[in-house]
């Protein structure tokens, strides 16, 4: 089905309002099944629409492409500690981690301020551009990881950080005891497909990335970070929780795939997800779900009150069944 691709607010609106059930898109790239109901593509909303240096934020739109955004923030001598080759609303939308989790969080756990769609057609806003505290259920943070199923961000102010001298990935041979260590390191890429390898990441000025990599007794250092094509060829791939700081240990046993030092999440290349969940373990299914197989393998009773409040009429449900 071709997307719809409104140019404004108001037209966005209309779209929703127009149809039973609307799944959004920005590029299309990271869906994980096929949805029902109609494609809207959010990539006219495109815009980075503040940046601040003093307050370390930015406010942009969920159709403009992280890298970009990057980019952008790069001119500011600032750095958003994320990695993801699609939109700012796919990066929320699927809240993964990455190599700086450890240190810096989920995505969710940057985002400041947001403006959403519900299925109702009504504009929220909730948040605040700098943090403080508050009280109350984070809606702001909620629709993260939910992949559009409770609503649509429309503009999302995320926290930023003064950009390092230098990122490097020192390949080391025990991430866990790495990330005890006092170097700190920002998190890591661990990788099995044949090997297990480690790299962790570490920034700041180049002198504390060579006392770093001294402290660590790297194996290796390279400002490159570790590929991960090998996982482009997987079928399919389920991300799976387990504890922080063993992601490591898990791996090794678990097969075939990658993970993110200190995030608590792997990501199994073509791995038995039937006989991952009788196991126990939570397998998300991220990449080639069926249509009509359970791609969460979970229920949360939290997500269902949401939905219910969110929206009442159900436009969003595209996937079937959802995790509630």
């Amino acid at each position: 089905m071709e997307c719809e691709r409104p140019r404004n607010l108001k037209e966005l609106v209309a779209t929703v309002l127009s149809h039973e059930s609307v799944h959004f898109v920005g590029f299309g790239r990271h869906l994980i099944t096929e949805h029902e109901g109609q494609c809207v593509s959010l990539s006219e909303f495109n815009t980075v629409l503040e940046v601040s240096n003093s307050d370390l934020y930015v406010t942009v739109e969920p159709g403009a492409p992280v890298n970009e955004v990057k980019e952008v923030l790069r001119t500011r001598n600032l750095f958003l500690p994320v990695h993801h080759d699609g939109s700012i609303g796919g990066l929320l939308g699927l809240n993964l981690p990455s190599e700086f989790s450890f240190w810096f969080g989920y995505p969710s756990d940057l985002v400041l301020e947001a403006k959403t769609l519900t299925g109702l057609g009504e504009v929220v806003r909730t948040g605040a551009k700098t943090p403080k505290f508050s009280s109350g259920y984070k809606v702001y943070k909620a629709l993260a990881g939910a992949l559009g199923l409770l609503g649509a961000y429309l503009e999302v102010t995320l926290r930023v950080f003064p950009r390092p001298e230098v990122i490097a990935y020192l390949k080391v041979r025990n991430g866990r005891r790495a990330l005890e260590s006092p170097v700190r390191p920002w998190g890591g890429i661990v990788r099995n497909f044949g090997e297990l390898e480690t790299f962790v990441t570490v920034g700041g000025w180049r002198e504390k990335v060579d006392k770093a990599e001294e402290a660590l007794n790297a194996l290796s250092s390279s400002e490159e970070r570790p590929g991960l094509e090998e996982a482009e060829s997987c079928n399919r791939v389920v991300m799976v929780s387990v504890p922080r700081g063993l992601e490591e240990e898990y791996l090794a046993k678990l097969g075939r795939g990658y993970a993110f030092l200190g995030s608590g999440a792997l990501f199994l290349c073509d791995p038995d997800v039937r006989a991952l969940r009788d196991k126990g373990f939570i397998a998300v299914i991220t990449k080639n779900c069926s249509k009509g197989e359970d791609c969460f393998g979970f229920r949360s009773p939290t997500l269902r009150k949401l939905s219910s409040a969110l929206d009442p009429k159900g436009k969003f449900i595209t996937i079937r069944p959802p995790p509630w």
